[in-house]
């Protein structure tokens, strides 16, 4: 499928490269704002440790250690923006130095030590040239990260990235808003492929199912010509499924007529499924998202209570996530349709779900082909409900006849598709 360039979509597109390009620039500029101070402050705390030098050479002359002097150098450190500590040895001791007490000096055998961090930087050791004294050196340990400048960059980075955000989201509010009103325009119509089922329960193969043998004999007035047989017709709930499902759902007369979003099963009627699936499927098509739709029921329900049946339900809610898109499917199964999942994944989380039902419910059932499951997904056609449904159904009673395959998957082929819908379109009148 080939999508027409429309006014929409161009809007959205260039809003998303827009987009694309402002987080990079955002992220660039940052990075190299941060680099550049980095550089920066290098060089600055070589100025700073140098100037440091000279005044205690200097205030060193006039009496090393002395009150004047410990005053001197701890004016000039609180003073440095880089400058976190300092470590000066005399011929009498060390001494120690801290921008803020007990943060970045360990005392060993009391003798004063720099600690160890990413964000520091120790100096070389240098000698002090004061007059009267020998064996005198400094040491200064510095802070890497102007944490403030730091600080302003990334609120900097930030605000464009939200800016460009809340951009994006609007963008994409009115695409949804809009994205109602007209489905996707195509070149070509879809044309049919061959389904082909994969089977679960460990079988190593995959099985093929027959499109001729899929559709069966029932035709549209006026198709049957060259042997050519038409996808079922819309009346889908004449077949034997749809008539139990509308039996068993007639037996109960007080939930005849549904009332409200969800059933006293807790999950959505039955007769809201069609109408529910036929919207998410315009939904995912104008987004061009995937959809899978799942029908599963039990091989042998004669033990089955309404008890039971809301605990499994209440189960599938949970796994699923989606109670607004979980519905009844005759009198003990249910249907999940389940968007923006493809068949492999819609066929993985069918199996998470079969093995958690299994365990949860360990003593109600004998094997694993008690609860069989059938999936079919949108795989980019534009298909309705109703198609949609029958190929799950198809799949469903497909593992509910096999002995190994509790699940079987519908997989079309999207070219084979497209022929059979040209073919057909040709035929009628």
């Amino acid at each position: 499928m080939r999508q027409i360039n429309t006014p929409k979509n161009l809007i959205t597109t260039f809003m998303a490269v827009l987009c694309i390009i402002v987080y990079f620039a955002a992220l660039i500029y940052g990075a190299v704002r941060i680099a550049g101070n980095f550089q920066d402050r290098r060089n600055l705390m070589e100025n700073e440790f140098r100037d440091l030098e000279d005044l205690a050479s200097a205030a060193g002359a006039l009496g090393f250690m002395d009150e004047p002097f410990i005053q001197t150098i701890e004016d000039a450190m609180l003073s440095s923006k880089t400058m976190e500590g300092l470590i000066i040895s005399g011929p009498n001791g060390e001494y120690a130095f801290e921008r803020r007490q007990g943060t970045v000096i360990n005392w060993v055998n009391d003798s004063p030590r720099f600690k160890s961090s990413f964000a520091l930087k120790t100096s070389d050791l240098r000698p002090l040239r004061i007059e009267g004294q020998r064996n005198v050196n400094i040491q200064a340990l510095f802070g890497l990260i102007d944490y403030d400048f730091l600080l302003s960059s990334m609120k900097q980075t930030l605000l464009v990235v939200l800016g460009s955000l809340v951009l994006a989201f609007l963008t994409l509010l009115f695409s949804s808003l809009s994205g109602d009103s007209a489905a996707p325009a195509v070149q070509k119509q879809d044309e049919m492929d061959t389904p082909e089922s994969r089977r679960g329960g460990g079988a190593e193969t995959d099985s093929l199912i027959d499109f001729e043998s899929l559709v069966g004999t029932e035709t549209k007035p006026g198709t049957e010509k060259a042997g050519v047989k038409a996808p079922p017709p819309e009346e889908t709930e004449e077949e034997p499924a749809d008539q139990a499902a509308e039996e068993s759902f007639e037996e109960g007369p007080e939930e005849k007529t549904p009332q409200g979003l969800y059933s006293p099963r807790g999950i959505g009627w039955e007769e809201y499924t069609r109408d529910r699936l036929a919207a998410e499927l315009h939904r995912c098509a104008s987004f061009e998202q995937d959809l899978v739709y799942i029908m599963m029921e039990f091989q042998n329900a004669d033990s089955l209570d309404e008890d039971f049946f809301r605990q499994f339900a209440g189960v599938a809610v949970e796994f699923y996530n989606l109670r607004d898109l979980i519905f009844e499917l005759g009198e003990w199964g249910i249907s999940i349709i389940y968007p923006n999942i493809d068949l492999d994944q819609g066929f993985v989380k069918s199996e998470e779900f079969h093995n958690r039902v299994l365990t949860r419910f360990a003593g109600t059932f004998q094997s694993k082909n008690d609860l069989c499951i059938g999936i079919s997904s949108r795989a980019g056609r534009l298909i309705d409900a109703e198609r949609l449904i029958f190929e799950s159904r198809e799949a469903m009673q497909r593992a509910m006849a096999d002995p190994v395959a509790y699940i079987v998957a519908f997989k079309s082929d999207l070219e084979k598709y497209r022929n059979f819908i040209a073919s057909q379109s040709k035929q009628l009148p």
